[in-house]
């Protein structure tokens, strides 16, 4: 008697027929907001108009990504424009948590599609967000790159992890791209409203004639982002062995081309 396969649950896993063979993805989210966020997102989606397409919520949050970054970099020179960079961080969330939802409810899913298509313009997004974030009076623009730096070192790893065993994972330490934003818009709040620009560009004569020129905020971020570098090195490890003992042989060639089909690696 054959035991039937466990249902998948439609929030964690897609599977859809594209060209005649099964792309598997399994979503993993356990960021501090993620329940919150995802009761928010199915209490809205049914409300979303018919015409409104998952690809006018990409392009939506890429709209607001850009004009984060240039109300940002703008706020240099006044900070009326710092409403602007808030609202572009929220039509950012809005456009990016709700495109690929949107999808999977109406079942109108484009799966090789989506995930090039949204990831690519969030890599883009968030070169905007914090490149913007430092030319900004609100943090020193070495700061900024080392954050951005981490963030690509990391989300190159989970599209390799997908690419290696289908694991879709979102989040780091509790933190997702939800967090991210909330920490862009609480900093620069934060900053503007006890004016602690000097504070943030502030620089040390007690580290020697060299590092007493770097603003301290660059020190204590490469510090931090190191760390968080470090971390991904033991994660990226960790991940190895896993996929070690699941292959602890070599595939001969011919079973390899064959995998690598059935996962959609390779062109059919």
């Amino acid at each position: 008697m054959a035991i039937p396969r466990p249902p998948i649950p439609a929030d964690s896993d897609i599977q859809a027929k594209a060209g005649g063979s099964k792309l598997r993805t399994q979503r993993q989210n356990r960021s501090l907001l993620a329940e919150a966020e995802q009761s928010i997102i199915r209490a809205i989606l049914p409300l979303i108009p018919k015409p409104i397409t998952p690809d006018h919520l990409t392009f939506l949050g890429f709209a607001g990504a850009v004009s984060t970054g240039f109300a940002l970099g703008l706020s240099e020179i006044s900070a009326a424009f710092v409403p602007i960079a808030l609202f572009g961080l929220f039509l950012n969330w809005l456009g990016d948590s709700f495109d690929g939802s949107l999808a999977r409810f109406r079942s109108s899913e484009r799966p090789r599609y989506g995930f090039l298509i949204d990831h690519s313009i969030d890599l883009i997004s968030t070169a905007f967000i914090l490149v913007g974030l430092g030319i900004s009076p609100y943090m020193p623009f070495d700061s900024a790159c080392f954050v951005l730096i981490t963030y690509l070192l990391f989300c190159g790893f989970v599209y390799v992890k997908v690419a290696a065993d289908g694991v879709h994972r979102l989040d780091f330490c509790g933190l997702g791209a939800t967090e991210f934003r909330i920490m862009v818009a609480a900093w620069v709040l934060i900053v503007h409203a006890f004016s602690l620009e000097g504070f943030v560009n502030e620089t040390t004569t007690y580290l020697g004639d060299v590092a007493g020129h770097v603003p301290v905020l660059d020190l204590a971020t490469g510090a931090t982002c190191c760390v968080a570098c470090c971390g991904l090195v033991r994660v990226i490890f960790r991940e190895a062995a896993k996929l070690r003992a699941v292959e602890p042989a070599a595939f001969p060639p011919g079973k390899v081309i064959e995998l690598l089909k059935s996962d959609k690696r390779v062109a059919v």
